[in-house]
């Protein structure tokens, strides 16, 4: 799968990546830019690349087949050629970005599968603690564990409000880190706002 992000205007290519959230986030930054998934059916998966995009000689369109071609040359606009410029001071930073809100939901992930806070919503959703209903999934976790139902409602209480007080500093994070990347309009802005997702998402231990 590629994502393939491109000027409205002339259907130019500005970026090529394969990660979704980073492709929409560097998208909602840019006026008239759209957005194609490319499988491995599509016609022009095979023929763009991000590294063809490192040639600021070579432009490419992509059709409504999903197709790629070169663009002709009275097709490249000034306009096209500065949202390529943004594309690419931008994409790295908002790629990175995106990895690390991955990675730092890693340390509230305490279960092999993916999401398990929804199942321990469930769990307590079917609980009343004023009259002292315990869902069936509840009252297995504490005879499992050995607890009172009570305590047990409050342990995994703990664990799925951890979880998700976690899962909104991260993407309330990236967030606030998208909007700085797409407010980049030259080279010398790069270097701070990448030293601030570090600090961010790996020094800060509030998150």
């Amino acid at each position: 799968m590629k994502t393939v992000l491109f000027d409205y205007s002339n259907e130019g290519v500005i970026y090529v990546g394969e990660n979704i959230p980073a492709a929409n986030h560097l998208k909602f930054g840019m006026i008239d830019a759209d957005l194609r998934i490319l499988g491995t059916a599509s016609p022009g998966y095979h023929k763009i690349s991000k590294d063809q995009l490192k040639d600021q000689t070579k432009h490419f369109q992509i059709t409504k087949s999903n197709d790629i071609k070169e663009m002709s040359p009275d097709s490249i606009t000034n306009l096209y050629l500065e949202r390529r410029r943004l594309a690419r001071l931008r994409a790295p930073l908002i790629e990175r970005a995106c990895y690390s809100a991955w990675a730092t939901s890693g340390r509230g992930r305490i279960s092999p599968w993916d999401g398990f806070e929804n199942n321990l919503e469930n769990m307590l959703k079917e609980c009343d603690v004023e009259k002292q209903i315990w869902s069936d999934s509840l009252t297995e976790y504490a005879f499992i564990n050995n607890l009172k139902p009570e305590h047990a409602y409050r342990e995994v209480k703990l664990q799925f409000d951890n979880i998700h007080s976690l899962k909104i500093r991260i993407y309330a994070t990236l967030v606030y880190l998208v909007g700085k990347i797409n407010a980049i309009t030259s080279e010398d802005q790069v270097a701070p706002v990448n030293e601030e997702i570090t600090n961010r998402f790996w020094k800060d231990v509030w998150i």
